[in-house]
Formats: structure tokens, sequence, C-alpha cells
């Protein structure tokens, strides 16, 4: 049966919260610039982007606390990223609400919290922090705009408010804590030597492998810790025009341990399709040099 790497749950106490200072600190830096992105650019897939990107910027960041910090721990890395995000929000919604009452309030369309995402506003500093010292007002301000509406999905379309309003503005928390959260967890789930006290090296091997006929058997010898297909399989050469296998190795040369990640991707109808087949499954670091050898 095979082994998979699974995180010693360690974790140094300094380093959280240096993680999560870093993290409130970079939230707040995003914070002004982001309700700004939102209030006067008026594209639907910008109000999808920019709440990942938040999220992927802290990842590259102040998330790299949590690998410089050798947290090993995913439920401790999440919180950090969960709640160094929160800061950062709140100011969001506080911009937000300065811009509000700092504009002529000219309903237009637009998604997210930018209700009047071409309306002239400005942020003052001053009300802002008056705002922001003053948590209850701004909830009556969220409420009375999700009461009332202020933009619409089309021309033809009523203003979007009440639950359907509250939806729209939770998937947008959960885009920007969420996708942080989700990214830092990922960063401790990384395969870490604790003989060695130090992260495994990844190398994403550059050839591909021909996928195969057999793909249930496989995933069975995968499972059962064969890794014979993948060390004698012909490379595909034409893989960007047909089904391949993508494997990524965690290995170095004075580690005893290594680790594998096996990735499908299938080709139908002119569309691409992901599939891991295995994820950071336990190999011998001569198989794992092995695969190195033959397909960097």
């Amino acid at each position: 049966m095979r082994k998979n790497y699974v995180p010693s749950g360690i974790f140094p106490p300094a380093s959280f919260l240096i993680a999560l200072l870093a993290t409130m600190a970079f939230s707040l830096i995003l914070a002004i610039p982001y309700a700004l992105t939102i209030w006067f650019v008026p594209i639907i897939y910008l109000s999808i982007l920019t709440p990942i990107a938040w999220g992927v910027l802290c990842a590259l960041a102040p998330g790299r606390a949590i690998t410089s910090g050798h947290i090993r721990n995913p439920l401790v890395a999440g919180l950090a990223g969960f709640l160094g995000s929160l800061p950062g929000y709140y100011l969001t919604w506080c911009a937000w609400a300065n811009l509000c009452a700092k504009s002529g309030y000219n309903a237009s369309q637009g998604a997210g919290r930018r209700a009047m995402s071409v309306a002239k506003s400005s942020i003052s500093l001053d009300q802002l922090k008056d705002i922001a010292l003053n948590p209850s007002g701004l909830f009556e301000t969220i409420q009375q705009v999700n009461a009332e509406g202020l933009w619409s999905l089309g021309l033809s379309a009523g203003t979007v408010h009440g639950l359907q309003l509250w939806g729209v503005w939770g998937v947008e928390f959960l885009m920007i804590v969420g996708v942080t959260s989700f990214l830092y967890a990922a960063r401790a789930r990384e395969p870490y030597s604790e003989d060695n006290q130090m992260w495994i090296p990844r190398v994403k091997l550059r050839q591909k492998l021909t996928f195969p006929y057999d793909f249930v058997q496989l995933r069975r010898q995968l499972k059962d810790g064969d890794i014979f297909y993948l060390l004698s399989a012909p490379v595909e050469e034409n893989f960007m025009s047909y089904s391949y296998l993508s494997l990524s190795v965690y290995e170095d040369s004075s580690i005893s341990e290594a680790y594998l990640d096996v990735d499908a991707f299938t080709l139908e109808n002119n569309l691409r399709h992901f599939n891991n087949i295995s994820k950071r499954l336990k190999i011998r670091p001569d198989q794992a040099r092995a695969l190195i050898n033959r397909l960097s």
C-alpha cells in the first residue's frame, strides 16, 4: 500500500505570529487600492479576479513566512491567512462607505460592492478614520445599501438587494479571505524533512509521458506504490496535441526521502482536462533520481 506525505503539524509559535502580523500589514496596504479598483473599473471579470489576486499576492509576499518560519501545520497556516486578512477586508468596507458618502449616488451597472462604479468620488482620510472607528455606523450603512440596492445585473433587471446581495458579498469574502487561507495551508502541506529541518525541493519534470492505455490500472498501481510504468513509459513528444502525464518530484541528495506528484491531462473535444492521480506519493530516493535523470 502506498504512503503519502502527511505534515507533522509542528510549528514555531513565533513564526505563526510573524506570519499573522505580516499578513495583517499587507492586507491593510491592499485594502484601499482594492476598494478604488472595484469602484472605478466597471468590468465584471475584474470583480472576480481582483479578490482572487488579493489572496495570491498575500501568498507571494507575507505567505513566505509560512515556509521561512517552518510552519508544517496546515490548520495553523490557514488560520494565519484567515485572521491576517480580516483587518484589510474591514478596511475595504470602510473605504467603500467613504466613497459612497462622497459620491453623488448615481446608480449604474456594476457588480460586487461597486454600487456606483462610475460615480465621481474620492477618499477622505479623516472620514475614513471616523468610519473605521465606528463599526456600528458602518454596519448600518451596509444594511441600508442592502435594503435598497444600488446596482443591477442589466438594464432591464431590478436592483440586486436583500439575500441576493448578501450572497454576492459573502462570495467576495470567501474569495479574499478564503483564497488567502487556502494558499497558506497549501504551503504548509508541502513535503518537509523533519530529520534535516528543511523543505524538500520540488522539481517539475520538463518531459511528459504518454497516456496509459489502461488508466484505471495505473491508478491501482500507484495506489500500491508501484511506479514501474512511470519509469518505463515512452516520452510523449507531441503532448500539446495528445493526452499525457506530467510529473513533479520532491527530492534532494542530502535527504533520505522523496515524493512524487502525478497529474493526468486528457484532451477531449479540444479541451484539456486536469486530473491529479497521485499527490505526494512516497518513493525511494533512487527512483526519484531516475525519474529526474530521464525526464528533466
